[in-house]
Parts: C-alpha cells; sequence; structure tokens
C-alpha cells in the first residue's frame, strides 16, 4: 500500500474538489490531490485505488483500501499487509489487529522507544499502552480498554 500526491490542472473546479497547496514560486496555489493504491505484490495486481483531496489522511485511506480488501475476499485467504513509514499510529495498529490483518510497517527512529532498544535482526515487540497513550488514543477518537491498557500491542 501506498500513497502520492498529484499535481492536477490548477483550475477552480479541481483546487475546490480535491483541495489546493501553496507553492513558494510563482505559481502560487495549485491544484492536489492525494492518490492511493492497494497492490498485490505477488500477483501483480492494483486491488483498489482511490482519488481524493489533497488534505486526506494516508491512514484513512489505508482503512478504506483493506475494508475493500475484506469484502473481496474470503475470510479464509490470510493476508500480510506492506506498509511504509508514513502509516505507521497506534490507531491504525489496533484498528489492524482488531480487523484480524497481519501487517508489517517501517517506522521511522523514534516511533516508540520500545522499538528502538530492539538489537535482534527479527523481534516481537509489545507497546504497552500507558496511561499517556491511553489518553493520546482517546483524544484522537480511539478510546482504549482497561484491559487493552494492560496487555498493550
Amino acid at each position: 500500500m501506498d500513497g502520492s500526491v498529484i499535481e492536477l490542472p490548477n483550475s477552480p473546479a479541481l483546487r475546490e474538489k480535491y483541495g489546493a497547496s501553496e507553492n513558494q514560486a510563482e505559481h502560487g496555489t495549485l491544484a492536489r490531490a492525494r492518490s492511493s493504491a492497494l497492490y498485490d505484490v505477488l500477483n501483480g495486481l492494483v486491488i483498489h485505488t482511490i482519488l481524493g483531496r489533497y488534505d486526506r489522511a494516508e491512514r484513512d485511506m489505508a482503512k478504506e483500501h483493506l475494508i475493500a480488501l475484506l469484502e473481496l475476499t474470503s475470510p479464509d485467504i490470510p493476508h500480510l499487509v506492506l506498509f511504509d513509514r508514513g502509516y505507521p499510529s497506534a490507531d491504525l495498529i489496533l484498528w489492524l489487529k482488531a480487523h484480524h490483518l497481519r501487517f508489517v510497517m517501517r517506522v521511522a527512529k523514534g516511533f516508540y522507544t520500545e522499538i528502538d532498544a530492539v538489537t535482534e535482526p527479527d523481534a516481537v515487540v509489545t507497546i504497552p499502552i500507558t496511561k499517556d497513550r491511553a489518553r493520546h488514543l482517546k483524544e484522537q477518537g480511539t478510546p482504549v480498554s482497561a484491559r487493552r491498557s494492560r496487555s498493550g500491542f
């Protein structure tokens, strides 16, 4: 899964529909959209695409892709979803786990100290949901139950 920003023909209609960004050059405001695609690397197929507003979050698009994937396939088919460094968040990880999806995420240094502390090439890391993390998730609209808070993710 990956997303990209696309520069569109700079018309008022496209700026209104898809959004715009300020260009520091002489062009001023430019029409832009965010595109995202879910790609089957094994079979070389695009499974689902989205062309949305420039200000739309890639993580929200990811959830839309994965809902489409789950609707298209049998629950017996295992999936492994690959994410680059723009996707990792506690909210998305909890969402993936709630939907029983396996995933691999590239994370930037500093994403979580528990990950930074890993010294082995392959490791399973549990991220405890501290009171601060639970509060932050709740502020983002992802309330975490007390049971999950103790076990982490």
